[in-house]
């Protein structure tokens, strides 16, 4: 097989997990440059891709201005970067691997799938969860007929108050303004998958959701602006100095010895001290009351779709889990699953429920249940068809496979992107009926 090479614009958490495809793959590909603002990022990327020097860029820009020098380019630089990043590594020829959302506004989002038809390249959006066990089978046990005719999906996406407080109240992802609203920039994921599971086009949509918990009235009394300093951060649950430092069992780098997610946000190749020195001065150590976030921390989407199938979502801060939980109702069955099993239940009207395993064999790493691992797998096979020119691989204009799953091309998910538009809009709208024409 022929190796793909690889060029990283972003070497941070997302960028870097997708380059880890190097160790899980062998020779099948070959990240060949990275770029990132991040002078300790890039010399994360040197030591484990072993990149010279001239193959390391201090920004995409800098990146883009020099001539084609891989076959995919994965854009994982921050949401409002998207856009001019992919138009102009598009304009070099290259082929794209874009983290999602794929902007932020629904004009740049279109300018993008119009570049690459224009310069006839691929744009692979990572809407991973399409790859993940868990939903794969869900799709699986849909189209076999497993539970009749599917009028009804009910899906709950468990932020996790941990989660919530990192990326989206003192994370890069706690301004709208600066990133995207919540229903784009965490749940585009959510309103991709459900129409997808069913295979049916969303109608119409409503939408309701607040900013309610995370706000300077709700400071406990006494608190402070960091939580180092803090005299009543003990029974604060999101107390950063607990979640990162020391006293959570699973996270925290004293207690749990745990140097990833989310502590390596807060500095590259974690140690005690400069977690204490990011806690003192960085954004991650600030009372999660103070942070000047205004993104929401609860958003319920309804959606209707063709043929009368009915689909509800919901977004929530507040769980002890970081999970999806989901129910898909038929006219002869239920299904019921929670992404941390390796199972998920079925039950037929007509018969006991039964616990069908999911398919995990192979899968290395990455995160969201495996999804990394297998989106990163599909890239490889569709890109194995391409003819090449000039060293790199050439137009994309091969037909996408008829695989379980398919790829996720970006005309594809551009109607989740849309939906997501709207339900922000009916949002602001106190929940206005938007129809979609999908």
């Amino acid at each position: 097989m022929r190796t793909l090479t690889v060029a990283v614009c972003g070497y941070g958490n997302r960028g870097s997990i997708y380059a880890t495809g190097e160790s899980w793959f062998g020779s099948a590909m070959k990240v060949v440059a990275a770029a990132d603002i991040r002078p300790e990022r890039l010399a994360l990327a040197k030591e484990r891709h072993h990149l010279p020097d001239d193959r390391l860029f201090a920004s995409g820009e800098e990146m883009l201005q020099k001539p084609r020098m891989a076959d995919l380019m994965v854009i994982s630089t921050q949401d409002q970067q998207h856009c001019a990043h992919a138009i102009a590594a598009l304009e070099q020829g290259y082929h794209l691997l874009l983290e999602k959302p794929i902007s932020t506004t629904l004009e740049n989002c279109l300018a993008i799938a119009k570049k690459a038809k224009e310069v006839h390249r691929t744009v692979l959006v990572c809407h991973v969860l399409r790859y993940s066990p868990l939903y794969t089978k869900l799709r699986e046990m849909i189209r076999e007929g497993k539970v009749g005719d599917v009028y009804a999906v009910d899906q709950i996406e468990n932020v996790g108050y941990y989660h919530m407080a990192h990326s989206f109240v003192r994370g890069n992802w706690h301004s709208k303004e600066e990133s995207a609203p919540m229903i784009l920039a965490k749940s585009c994921h959510d309103l991709d998958i459900l129409p997808w599971l069913v295979g049916k086009k969303v109608k119409r949509l409503s939408s309701f959701g607040h900013l309610s918990h995370f706000t300077s009235e709700h400071a406990p009394a006494g608190s402070a602006e960091r939580c180092l300093d803090c005299a009543v951060r003990m029974n604060c649950p999101y107390d950063a100095v607990h979640l990162y430092y020391e006293g959570n069992p699973e996270f925290s780098i004293k207690t749990a010895h745990n140097t990833e997610w989310p502590v390596n946000v807060l500095c590259t190749e974690p140690t005690e001290e400069k977690v204490l020195d990011a806690l003192r001065f960085g954004p991650y150590g600030q009372c999660a009351y103070r942070c000047h976030n205004d993104v929401v921390d609860h958003q319920t989407v309804n959606l209707e779709c063709e043929d009368d199938v009915t689909i509800t979502f919901s977004m929530v801060a507040f769980t002890d889990r970081c999970t999806r939980t989901i129910q898909i109702m038929g006219t002869r069955g239920q299904i019921n699953a929670d992404m941390d099993n390796d199972y998920v239940t079925y039950r037929p009207f007509k018969g006991e429920p039964v616990q069908v395993p999911l398919d995990t064999a192979g899968i290395q790493g990455g995160s969201h249940g495996g999804s990394d691992y297998r989106m990163m797998e599909a890239l490889l096979d569709h890109f194995a068809q391409y003819p090449e020119a000039n060293g790199f691989l050439d137009a994309g204009d091969v037909l996408v496979p008829e695989v379980d799953p398919p790829v996720c091309v970006i005309d594809d998910t551009l109607r989740s992107h849309i939906a997501c538009f709207a339900a922000e809009d009916s949002r602001l709208e106190h929940g206005k009926l938007m129809e979609l024409n999908l």
